[in-house]
């Protein structure tokens, strides 16, 4: 499986910041989605942790001069969560054992 790059959040007090203090890195974006969007949420756990591979279209950009921002729309996406391989359909599972051999699944 891929290794994924952690994003930094800033730890902070809500009291105290003025609007001339530098953005920092509060929260990690997120998104909605329903099970008509992304069928796999109806069995998911609150709390779980899952593996999402996405393509985005970038709708909007902005540089504030202290950070740039972007906003994006989920076009596609392929759960890519590590399943036990009893769980897997036959085309994960070949997936599955090509990377186990060393061959890149994507």
């Amino acid at each position: 499986m891929e290794k994924l790059t952690k994003i930094k959040v800033e730890k902070h007090s809500d009291d105290g910041i003025s609007d001339d203090e530098p953005q920092m890195n509060y929260y990690l974006p997120s998104f909605e989605a329903n099970d008509l969007q992304i069928p796999e949420v109806a069995d998911w756990e609150v709390g779980g942790t899952y593996r999402l591979m996405v393509e985005v279209t970038m709708e909007s950009k902005s540089d504030t001069g202290k950070s740039v921002n972007g906003n994006f729309k989920i076009e596609a996406y392929k759960d890519v969560t590590k399943k036990d391989v009893k769980d897997m359909d036959d085309d994960e599972f070949s997936d599955h054992v090509k990377e186990q051999r060393g061959g890149s699944k994507y």
